[in-house]
C-alpha cells in the first residue's frame, strides 16, 4: 500500500483502505477544536458515524475534493482534505481540515501537506484558495502565512443561549 521507505514520510492521495485512519484523525482534530475552546459546538464523536464515513469517502472518490494523507510504515500521521468551490461564480480551493499527530509535528509534513494541496488547486485552474482557522490556533495561523495565506475576511458570530 505505502510508495515510500519504510520510517519514511510520504504523502500521497488517500485511498479507501485509508478510511479508518482518516477518521481516527478527524476525531483527533475535533476534540482538540473542542478542548480548546475554538468550537463549543462541535461533536468529536461524529468522527464515527455514517455522515462521517460518508463524507471520507467522498473526498477520497469525488472528483471535486481531494484527500491527502502523510503515512509512516503504512500507519497515516497527517491528512489534509480540500476541495473546489464556487462562491458566486468565483471557482476557488478551500482547505477543510488538516491534522498532523503531534508527534510528527515540526518536521515539514503539514507544510508539505499544505503545498500538494496548492498544487492540485493549481492543476484545477483556481487562482484563490481559502481556509477557516480558529483566532486563537496562532501554530495552524502560523503555519498557514508561511504557506502564502493572508487574512482576507473576518467573520464575527454571535451565540444566543436558547
Amino acid at each position: 500500500m505505502s510508495e515510500c521507505e519504510p520510517t519514511e514520510v510520504c504523502i500521497r492521495e488517500a485511498t479507501l483502505y485509508d478510511v479508518e485512519g482518516i477518521r481516527h484523525l478527524v476525531y483527533l482534530l475535533r476534540a482538540f477544536e473542542y478542548e480548546s475552546g475554538f468550537n463549543a459546538d462541535i461533536d468529536p464523536e461524529w468522527a464515527f458515524s455514517q455522515a462521517a464515513t460518508d463524507r471520507i469517502v467522498g473526498s477520497i472518490t469525488d472528483g471535486t475534493c481531494i484527500s491527502l494523507v502523510a503515512a509512516c510504515d503504512d500507519r497515516i500521521v497527517g491528512f489534509l482534505v480540500g476541495s473546489t468551490r464556487d462562491a458566486k461564480g468565483d471557482a476557488a480551493g478551500a482547505l477543510h481540515g488538516m491534522l498532523v499527530l503531534p508527534q510528527y509535528r515540526r518536521q515539514g509534513i503539514g507544510t508539505s501537506l499544505i503545498a500538494r494541496f496548492l498544487d492540485w488547486t493549481r492543476q484545477k485552474g483556481l487562482r484563490r484558495v481559502t481556509v477557516a482557522v480558529a483566532p486563537a490556533n496562532d501554530p495552524a495561523i502560523a503555519l498557514y502565512k508561511r504557506m502564502g495565506f493572508r487574512e482576507q475576511t473576518l467573520i464575527l458570530e454571535r451565540r444566543d443561549e436558547i
